[in-house]
């Protein structure tokens, strides 16, 4: 899928610039907080996202004036982890598994080393994988995630990915409940003390 892409981005360069150049041509994303982040297309591309609006809006060509592209489902933490992702696996040739392959659960050390952060940042990680359509990342995330839960019970699966039993979920939504109720008894009990108060205030003098 890649490298249909990457195919359909090369039919639209023009033929009188070299490709290699074209590959250096700059562009920024913007995160949903507002950090800006320079991309090469060249290191663009890896994502279909990405590749698919550099062909339709011909950021690929050096004197087209490239707005800034908005990511509003990706945040800088995410987009600084992407960016590493990126650089790093953009001389690399990825082949996607195959249906009938064995997954495998094994990683290199710099792979390992990457993928070393809290399972929270993991999910969010694969949700801006998933958003930019970067497959090899997106892939590689699943193995992941799956290589902490193969062979275990429902139990020590919660346990690996730090989710709650639907015990706690419960628990946890009638401690929330039970705390609004307590709010709005003490702003009920507070607008009644005003009333009162109210209520029990001399009236002015009347002036003949």
């Amino acid at each position: 899928m890649l490298v249909l892409k990457t195919s359909f981005l090369q039919r639209t360069m023009t033929t009188d610039e070299p490709s290699s150049s074209i590959s250096q041509e700059l562009i920024t994303v913007v995160s949903s907080d507002g950090k800006d982040f320079e991309l090469t297309v060249e290191l663009a591309q890896q994502s279909e996202t990405l590749a698919k609006l550099i062909a339709n809006f011909d950021y690929h060509l050096r004197d087209v004036k490239k707005e800034p592209i908005p990511l509003g489902n990706i945040t800088s933490a995410q987009m600084e982890k992407v960016c590493v992702w990126l650089k790093h696996h953009q001389n690399k040739k990825w082949t996607p598994p195959g249906k009938s392959d064995v997954p495998s659960y094994s990683f290199d050390k710099w792979t390992n080393a990457y993928l070393t952060i809290p399972n929270s940042e993991l999910f969010e990680l694969m949700s801006a994988a998933n958003y930019l359509n970067i497959q090899h990342l997106y892939e590689t995330l699943c193995r992941r995630i799956a290589s902490k839960i193969a062979g275990k019970t429902s139990s020590e699966m919660r346990q690996a990915l730090n989710l709650k039993s639907d015990e706690e979920i419960k628990a946890a939504e009638i401690d929330e409940e039970e705390e609004e109720e307590k709010e709005e008894d003490d702003e009920s009990s507070s607008e009644d003390q005003e009333m009162s108060d109210i209520s029990l205030s001399p009236e002015p003098p009347i002036n003949d």
